[in-house]
């Protein structure tokens, strides 16, 4: 890998946890997320616009991130 190079990803797959460097990802909840989504959906059918939503997620550090260059 680049040392001036980082990479994050999001979803934390398994398949990021076995690459080399393993990858740092956002960890989301995705049942909740489709949940939410139906929810959504079933109350904007007929209305328009869909109102925003928040999904807290969690970063998982790995490898593929570093210090940035020159710390």
């Amino acid at each position: 890998m680049r040392e001036d190079m980082a990479l994050a990803g999001f979803d934390d797959v398994p398949v990021v946890r076995e690459s080399a460097p393993p990858l740092t990802t956002e960890a989301l909840p995705l049942t909740e997320t489709g949940e939410q989504v139906i929810a959504l959906a079933s109350r904007a059918v007929g209305c328009g616009a869909l109102p925003g939503t928040r999904i807290e997620g969690d970063v998982v550090l790995r490898g593929s991130i570093g210090a940035p260059p020159g710390r």
